[in-house]
């Protein structure tokens, strides 16, 4: 996520108008045009399970939604929440948002306050939700949004303030500041939150500051994140936060700046440094200008994009900008270079100057902006990023998943039939009460020997409960007990509640990190051997369907030794 102070500081930006001035499928590139009047505008959020983009501008009195049709890629407008400000340029509906399923968080600028607002869906369309509160200015206007379910934080130079949602009441209120330590300003440049951990910039420090949220609702200190890079580059300008992945970003300076991943460690409680990226072109950056490698960091489904603005081609006078593609390898948590695009190449559609000023990314789905160059392609960039082909079927992954023609239950970027350990059968299962037929998923090595596996849930209900099972037997039994669906791994002893009941998330799915192989049969447990094939199933409870108990297809794997 990015916000305006960020982008007005990097210059003038193209602005953006509500078409979309070109398109080349559902996963080619879409780009978003302006009227020159228009001083700059952004794109806020991306939220893919709603197919939802959200736009602003101070030049505009409006904020507009747009929803994104699946088949043809078009985002087309679905509402225009109408300013409240009085006119005037020293007003600045939506200077910051953030987009969360049904909910748009807003903050504006005033003279006298910054005014946060959250807007919901309503079986009439988009409406306010409540006047939240009106936070004082900000002298340096550093501030940001970001909101997860019932939890929104507000970020400032001085501190972040914590509103919850009341799930009584259904109102917001304000609950806690997380203050910047020693008060020093310059804290909380950028922040992320995953529903446990949040992680704090604190560039002026060259630090980030991890938090962990309390089943009170309080924040505690975990640590104080450094570089292993022992340098002064203002370290921690940029954060972001996804599975257990931390990714960090330096003060974008030219050719010194750097991204530094992190990974937790349950054992140690800590952050712990894994992998450092540098800028992989050569150092050829427009003469006095500093928008380096790491300006812009976005991490979404196991992949990390990573902007240098000022990035020149080869013979340009002015900065072109590029954007480089990671995806992580899950087997070592390592991110590699999967493609890197520049602006301006005559082998790609990208024009504009300064390319990846801003970015957001969500599941798949980038929008990337240039700034004003002169020309009329310049403005905002939607696209697919990725280019990996793991199931060899000429079309990109990430095509595959935002279409819904593949799945991703273990949202990582990759195909799941790519990443599956045994032979998927008795597939589809029954479709349930969301209209979907739930997944069974077996990822990782199928060994006796350091053993270790993902076992993935997906295609549920949301909040739906249920656990894993297994079985040496693939006997097929229609309907057992008057259930929907099939039992697939009849026929011999069934190990129940493998790993313990789940719930599933807002995705439908859920997962079970299993490391041991022993399995819970009735009376004890018995040894996964090898040269034997298990059988693996999910069994979970559809409270929208009558019965209310299913199954999910299932999944044959045969295990060796190492």
């Amino acid at each position: 996520m990015f916000d305006v102070t960020k982008l007005a500081h990097a210059g003038a930006l193209a602005a953006l108008s509500a078409g979309l001035a070109f398109a080349q499928g559902p996963c080619g590139v879409w780009l978003v045009n302006s009227p020159a009047t228009l001083a700059f505008s952004r794109v806020a959020d991306l939220d893919l399970d709603r197919h939802v983009i959200s736009l602003a501008s101070p030049a505009l009195t409006d904020i507009e939604i747009r929803r994104r049709d699946r088949a043809t890629g078009v985002f087309t407008l679905e509402a225009s929440l109408p300013s409240p400000l009085a006119a005037g340029s020293a007003n600045v509906f939506g200077a910051a948002l953030d987009l969360d399923g049904d909910r748009l968080a807003v903050l504006s600028v005033t003279p006298t306050g910054r005014p946060l607002r959250v807007y919901r869906v309503t079986a009439s369309g988009w409406a306010l939700e409540q006047e939240v509160a009106v936070l004082p200015p900000i002298a340096d206007e550093s501030y940001g949004l970001h909101l997860r379910g019932p939890i929104l934080h507000v970020r400032s130079d001085v501190g972040v303030s914590v509103f919850e949602l009341d799930p009584v009441t259904l109102t917001w209120n304000a609950t806690q500041v997380v203050a910047a330590p020693g008060a020093l300003t310059g804290f909380a440049a950028d922040i992320d939150f995953d529903g446990r951990s949040l992680v704090v910039s604190d560039r002026l420090a060259h630090r980030a500051v991890a938090y962990r949220r309390t089943t009170q609702g309080t924040y505690e200190h975990v640590q104080d994140i450094t570089s292993t890079n022992f340098s002064n580059q203002r370290f921690g300008a940029r954060v972001e936060l996804e599975d257990g992945s931390l990714v960090i970003a330096s003060e974008s300076s030219g050719s010194s700046s750097w991204v530094e991943l992190f990974r937790f460690s349950p054992v140690a409680g800590l952050w712990l440094s894994g992998q450092i990226l540098r800028d992989p072109f050569p150092p050829q950056f427009t003469p006095a200008h500093i928008l380096g490698f790491g300006t812009e960091i976005a991490l979404s489904r196991g992949g990390l994009l990573v902007t240098a603005p000022d990035v020149k081609v080869s013979g340009s006078l002015t900065a072109d900008g590029a954007l480089h593609v990671y995806k992580l390898e899950p087997q070592n948590n390592i991110f590699r270079l999967e493609r890197s695009i520049v602006a301006n190449s005559p082998s790609n559609s990208f024009r504009g100057q300064r390319f990846g000023v801003g970015i957001a990314y969500e599941s798949g789905l980038v929008a990337l902006q240039t700034q004003n160059g002169g020309d009329l392609h310049n403005g905002q960039f939607i696209f697919v990023p990725g280019t990996t082909d793991c199931d060899a079927d000429n079309v990109p992954d990430a095509c595959e998943i935002l279409l819904g023609n593949a799945y991703d239950d273990n949202r990582n970027g990759f195909v799941d039939t790519c990443e599956l350990s045994g032979q998927r059968y008795c597939t589809p299962g029954v479709t349930n009460s969301v209209g979907t037929a739930a997944r069974m998923n077996v990822f990782g090595v199928p060994r006796t020997l350091l053993f270790y596996l993902d076992l993935v849930a997906g295609g549920l209900p949301p909040g739906a409960v249920g656990h894993f099972i297994a079985s040496r037997g693939n006997q097929v039994v229609i309907d057992p007990a008057m259930w929907n669906g099939a039992l697939c791994v009849g026929g011999a002893p069934i190990a129940l509640a493998i790993g313990g009941p789940r719930v599933a998330g807002q995705d439908g799915s859920f997962a079970v990190v299993y490391n041991r192989p022993l399995l819970p049969i009735a009376g004890g447990l018995t040894q996964i051997l090898p040269g034997e094939t298990w059988h693996f199933q999910c069994w979970y409870q559809d409270q929208g369907a009558t019965p209310s108990s299913s199954y999910s297809d299932a999944v044959a794997v045969t295990f060796s030794f190492l």
